[in-house]
């Protein structure tokens, strides 16, 4: 079994960064006699993230070699290093900026990806969009992706996480309404269609700037945890607030999230599941 880490290098140029990456044993022995060249393309490649399943690593990042920011994307094997193209392939290449790219895996060998995007205005109008590569790298969605919200103002910081029967949850950050709320929207397995409304179903409204960091982490039996850094009793009194999501939930659970921890300063929450058990750490 082996593991893979990826990075932003800039060794060919101190100018722009490359992406390069590194298979390392179980037992953190090197896995190949030299690093693997991800990207390294003459122009700027910044903020690469990794994702990998037993068939391989989705590595995605942002690249400018179109002039402005853009998302592209590499899937590697242990045995065969980069699979798709040299030097990867567009995620989306549309017009105006696209950053912040989020993926993960499915249960089929693909990944999705997320990104903010600004191919109908710059900011603040922001919007979110998602493709689907298959292993093969083919698109499961339209070029360039698709719209998993176009609403007015600014929607941000996306992530994206299986829900563990070949669809996907997409959570974000979104200023539709003027103060910041936190809204998701699900695909289904056949990624034929939205499980919520369009442009997404608010789960969280009113944290005017004071909550940050969104996070989300699959229960398992259709469950999620949606949990952040929360800032409402004042900047020097940080907790960690959250909500499980599951059908029905926001008839039987109140809205704004449950608390987590009493610990009056708190910072970059994490959580992991360990068996039945949940695992919170916080600075």
């Amino acid at each position: 079994e082996v593991s893979i880490i990826v990075w932003e290098d800039r060794r060919n140029n101190p100018n722009a960064g490359d992406v390069y990456g590194q298979f390392v044993t179980m037992e953190g022995g090197i896995s190949n006699e030299f690093d693997i060249a991800i990207c390294d393309e003459l122009s700027p490649q910044i903020k690469p993230r990794v994702k990998a399943s037993p068939n391989g690593a989705h590595i995605v990042w942002e690249d400018k070699r179109n002039g402005i920011s853009d998302i592209y994307a590499q899937f590697v094997t242990f045995e065969n290093g980069a699979e798709w193209d040299e030097d990867g392939i567009p995620i989306c290449s549309s017009e105006g900026t696209q950053d912040q790219p989020r993926l993960t895996t499915d249960s089929s060998g693909g990944a999705y990806y997320v990104w903010m995007d600004e191919r109908y205005g710059s900011y603040p109008e922001t919007e979110i969009f998602l493709q689907h590569l298959n292993v093969q790298g083919s698109a499961s969605f339209e070029s360039n992706g698709i719209s998993v919200s176009s609403a007015s103002q600014y929607q941000f910081n996306p992530l994206v996480r299986s829900d563990g029967s070949n669809g996907a949850l997409v959570v974000w950050g979104d200023m539709r309404s003027g103060s910041i709320g936190l809204y998701a929207q699900h695909l289904s397995s056949s990624l034929s269609s939205i499980s919520f409304e369009e442009n997404g179903r608010e789960f969280y409204f009113g944290i005017d700037g004071n909550g940050k960091g969104a996070k989300s982490l699959y229960l398992g039996n259709n469950e999620n945890l949606l949990y952040w850094e929360d800032h409402r009793l004042g900047v020097m009194a940080n907790l960690t607030y959250g909500q499980k999501i599951y059908s029905g939930w926001e008839n039987i659970q109140e809205p704004n999230g449950v608390k987590l921890s009493n610990n009056s300063y708190q910072t970059n929450p994490s959580v992991e599941k360990l068996g039945e058990n949940l695992f919170l750490g916080f600075g």
